[in-house]
């Protein structure tokens, strides 16, 4: 595939790594820009966020087990 031949030749990821939920959440907590809320940020393009979102964490283990499935 002449696309993913262009992703590897810039060092780009082709393939989903699965790691645990209490990885990513760990991750996420950790981001600076979520204080006491965890919060996801929709872009309309770059540099333009649009919607700010509070999420649960149990809303992202869902999620992200449900994707995972």
């Amino acid at each position: 595939m002449q696309t993913r031949s262009i992703m590897e030749r810039s060092g780009m990821v082709t393939a989903v790594v699965y790691f645990s939920v209490d990885t990513l959440l760990d991750y996420i907590t950790k981001d600076k820009n979520n204080d006491d809320n965890l919060r996801f940020t929709l872009l309309r393009e770059a540099g333009c966020p649009e919607i700010k979102q509070s999420v649960t964490e149990e809303w992202i283990r869902s999620a992200v087990l449900e994707i995972m499935e």
